[in-house]
């Protein structure tokens, strides 16, 4: 009904831990940056919420140690 499929949630935390802003991962999977964080605060405390954080906390891993590198 919001257009969140299974299939798009999975591809938008995806491209979030991949690196992708959540506005351009919403942007990859055709919703907006809004709707992504609308959806996120539907579902608080349930799988997607704790993916989306499990993504950036990835994301931000990789750069402590690309900054540790340099």
């Amino acid at each position: 009904r919001d257009g969140w499929t299974v299939e798009r949630q999975t591809a938008f935390l995806e491209a979030l831990a991949a690196g992708a802003s959540v506005a351009g991962a919403a942007q990859q999977v055709g919703m907006s940056r809004q709707a992504a964080y609308t959806l996120r605060a539907r579902l608080k405390g349930e799988p997607f919420d704790q993916a989306w954080q499990v993504a950036v906390r990835c994301r931000l891993d990789e750069l402590l140690d690309a900054a540790l590198d340099r």
